[in-house]
């Protein structure tokens, strides 16, 4: 992958992995969580801009995709001591302050949507038969930081968990794992509606091997699809 966001990370120590360079928010309590983003040692002059506007929000801008800002993010359970919305509320501002952008929000933001993902697709110019497959996580309504996610996202960005559009059938499969079970979907990716076609593809890797209890989640963008709708040139950007 080009680039990894990792969350969670519970300690304050140095990390890093071979061929990448690592970006991570400072602050209190990163023994309990903290976000980190890892981009390819090739990609690093491509950076036009990268921030930790919180120690569980990573921002990333490139050259070669001058439109689109990409954002990773942790959002605690509502019942932790640690859990806050200001991480949310820093995506927020960015999206309010710099409308002329896109967005890719992608994160364990702790948040089950069940059925109520639906709110996505309300009001919104979508391909023909745009539309979510049920959900694999069968809760029956949305919990608390499903229901900030939503209004804090609903009028601006597209869900891509268990989505299908223009014939593509994007993964829906649960994330949380209890054991050798999968219990629930906690991590979420989010695009602007405009830039939906640039998704390639979406996934989530279930793998029982893994050391970790959450299964990452994966997306592809089209980088020249993404300069078709924005009406510019890979070329110039590409420097």
């Amino acid at each position: 992958f080009d680039v990894i966001f990792l969350n969670e990370l519970k300690t304050d120590q140095t990390l890093s992995f071979p061929g990448y360079v690592c970006y991570r928010g400072m602050g209190n309590n990163l023994h309990r969580g903290g976000s980190a983003m890892f981009i390819k040692n090739a990609l690093v002059h491509q950076i036009a801009e990268v921030a930790t506007p919180n120690a569980e929000c990573v921002l990333l801008r490139l050259k070669c995709l001058p439109h689109l800002i990409i954002m990773g993010c942790y959002i605690a359970p509502n019942d932790s001591q640690y859990h806050s919305f200001a991480p949310l509320a820093e995506i927020q501002d960015r999206i309010l302050s710099s409308p002329q952008h896109k967005y890719v929000i992608i994160g364990d933001m702790n948040a089950r949507f069940g059925t109520s993902r639906n709110a996505f697709l309300i009001d919104k110019d979508l391909p023909l038969g745009t539309g979510y497959r049920t959900p694999l996580d069968t809760v029956q309504q949305p919990n608390h930081n499903a229901r900030y996610v939503m209004s804090a996202f609903k009028e601006s960005l597209v869900m891509l968990n268990s989505l299908s559009a223009g014939g593509r059938h994007l993964d829906g499969n649960l994330t949380f794992r209890q054991g050798q079970t999968w219990k629930s979907e906690l991590d979420t990716c989010f695009i602007s509606n405009e830039f939906l076609p640039v998704v390639m593809d979406f996934r989530v890797h279930q793998s029982p091997i893994l050391p970790s209890d959450h299964a990452p989640i994966s997306i592809c963008i089209d980088v020249n699809k993404a300069h078709q709708i924005a009406g510019t040139s890979v070329v110039d950007t590409m420097v």
